[in-house]
């Protein structure tokens, strides 16, 4: 089938019946779209490779945060799809999620027809009206931000575990769980000597001056839990 290029092609992907109908409906009524639905069952595994797709319409509320895994596997298939989450569960948290899930809009499920198709229009043509909901919620923006310190903190603090040696990792955790050399030293049963040259070694890779700024780095990378 030759399709217009001049129409938005949309893609809907809704577990509910009564929502994706009425979508449906309002698209339906208009010349310059065309939908196609994606079945409940293919929503994992759609090969979404097209580049004639211009806009997904992703429920998000989906059990498993199948929604969420919907998006991915979007944005992985074509990166120039632009996405708009739907939910009925609206709240700062999700907001959260839908961004850092690279959303391009968020619209509740009680949306207007007008509203859902300004803002297809809207993200189709390049916008990102999601941004103006992050600029007009001060304490989302300052999540977000959170968020960003805490990925560059992670990746500096991935950068100087790595430099670290295997041996020198297992005492930074015996370290963290607050052994003084001589109790490490047992453990491992090696000399208190080798302990505290390790431990210095430790120090100044991490570029730390002290075991428990070592300790914090250490709790922060999860490496107790190992």
């Amino acid at each position: 089938m030759v399709i217009n290029a001049s129409k938005i092609k949309i893609v809907i992907a809704m577990h509910s019946s009564l929502f994706r109908n009425g979508i449906e409906c309002v698209l339906a009524l208009h010349d310059n779209f065309e939908f196609s639905v994606i079945p409940v069952e293919n929503y994992m595994h759609t090969d979404f490779n097209d580049g004639r797709i211009s806009v997904a319409i992703v429920d998000v509320d989906m059990a498993d945060s199948r929604g969420f895994k919907v998006i991915r596997n979007l944005k992985n298939s074509s990166p120039e799809i632009k996405i708009i989450a739907l939910t009925g569960n609206y709240s700062d948290s999700l907001l959260l999620q839908i961004l850092k899930a690279q959303a391009n809009a968020c619209l509740r499920k009680d949306v207007s027809a007008e509203e859902l198709l300004k803002t297809i229009r809207d993200v189709a043509e390049g916008e990102n009206p999601i941004k103006a909901d992050m600029i007009s919620n001060p304490n989302l923006a300052d999540q977000v931000i959170l968020q960003f310190q805490r990925l560059f903190e992670e990746k500096e603090n991935q950068g100087l575990i790595s430099c670290l040696t295997l041996r020198e990792r297992e005492i930074l955790v015996y370290l963290a769980r607050g052994l003084m050399n001589k109790q490490i030293a047992l453990e491992l049963r090696i000399s208190e000597q080798t302990i505290k040259n390790h431990v210095t070694s430790i120090l100044r890779k991490l570029n730390v001056n002290n075991r428990s700024k070592a300790a914090t780095i250490a709790r922060y990378k999860g490496l107790l839990t190992k």
